[in-house]
């Protein structure tokens, strides 16, 4: 079932420099894109659908932000505590984000529901960093 994504990730850069690098992008991303005009005037009204972007970008920062700390050696934490501070760090991020909308003339902010959307994507994209790397170890292992 897990074949496609399991192959794909075995393929990623296993290096923690990689995954900040990618947190650093993601972040700057979201700082440029908060910064814009927020809708698009043509297509169909979809109900809630920015909270279901929230949270998908937000799963990316948070897979990043795991993968980041999981492979900082140095570290070593348990997968708790990862999952724990990457929350922690996405809960901040999407609260300086809604911050930064509020003060942009073209943006509304300090909206809660769009904060929790991140905080639920974090935790989410830190999980499903968590299941991917449980999967791979035991496939390692199962092949010695």
């Amino acid at each position: 079932m897990f074949k496609f994504p399991d192959w794909c990730y075995r393929h990623l850069p296993s290096s923690y420099k990689f995954w900040i690098a990618l947190w650093i992008i993601w972040f700057i991303t979201l700082w440029f894109l908060s910064s814009g005009k927020p809708q698009v005037e043509s297509g169909p009204k979809l109900p809630h659908i920015d909270k279901v972007l929230h949270v998908g970008y937000f799963m990316i920062g948070g897979f990043c932000c795991a993968n980041f700390l999981y492979l900082k050696k140095s570290i070593q934490w348990s997968w708790k505590r990862i999952i724990l501070v990457s929350f922690l760090v996405g809960s901040t991020v999407g609260a300086i984000d809604e911050f930064h909308q509020s003060i942009n003339p073209t943006r509304s902010g300090n909206d809660f529901y769009d904060w929790f959307a991140d905080a639920i994507g974090t935790l989410a994209g830190a999980y499903y960093c968590f299941f991917m790397w449980k999967r791979l170890e035991k496939e390692t292992s199962q092949e010695t």
